[in-house]
């Protein structure tokens, strides 16, 4: 049985899953406000659960989005960073000084994770989404991607590039990875690490809905 400081941890999650937050939208639904609007992006948006940890325009938001992602594309490439063999190369979208950076292996492309070899590259490009969105935002990354191939730089040349993708929601489900992780070659992605990422995501996600109305960026967000 849960104890009562993993109750109140998990009570803003259910909150969250249920849609009611208490959101500007949900404010005025239930009488408590006369603007159920956005005050970041004042864009006329309703302030709903999507809104706030997926949705807004506002670019204190989006630099909250941004390192939401990167904070999960670090953990997965920790984790890459022990799993490619000798002879892969792993490349990644990360100011780090211990991978390399992957746009040496693209032109007008910046996807998030590369793992090369002497014969092809696979590339895990990942997305943090809301939960009504994993589908479209799946579609959205193939369509970008379908034609890589084109776009690979002299680096790349003679090898074949094959993209797959990862969908992460800002409550915490993770498609499965095993198409790229078989591709690759590598173990599949370890029950450790995807608690670690929802782990990661439910904190980020919390923060910034703690933020909503906030328009100071604070890079622990």
């Amino acid at each position: 049985m849960p104890c009562l400081h993993e109750i109140k941890q998990m009570f803003p999650l259910l909150l969250a899953f249920l849609q009611v937050l208490p959101t500007a939208a949900n404010l005025k639904r239930w009488n408590r406000t006369q603007d159920p609007n956005c005050p970041l992006c004042a864009c006329g948006q309703p302030q709903t659960n999507k809104h706030v940890l997926s949705n807004c325009g506002c670019p204190t938001a989006l630099n909250r989005y941004t390192a939401r992602h990167n904070s999960i594309l670090t953990l997965i490439v920790a984790w890459l960073r022990s799993s490619v063999s000798t002879g892969q190369s792993l490349y990644a979208d990360l100011s780090e000084s211990n991978v390399l950076p992957v746009c040496d292996l693209f032109q007008n492309f910046r996807p998030d994770i590369a793992i090369a070899n002497n014969n092809s590259i696979q590339i895990l490009e990942l997305t943090v989404c809301h939960e009504t969105n994993l589908i479209s935002s799946r579609n959205y990354k193939v369509n970008k991607y379908k034609n890589i191939n084109d776009f690979g730089s002299t680096l790349a040349a003679n090898r074949k590039i094959m993209p797959y993708f990862v969908e992460v929601s800002t409550l915490g489900f993770i498609s499965d990875t095993s198409d790229f992780t078989n591709a690759a070659n590598i173990p599949k992605m370890p029950e450790a690490l995807k608690h670690s990422i929802v782990a990661d995501v439910l904190k980020s996600s919390f923060s910034i809905y703690c933020n909503r109305n906030n328009a100071a960026f604070d890079s622990n967000v």
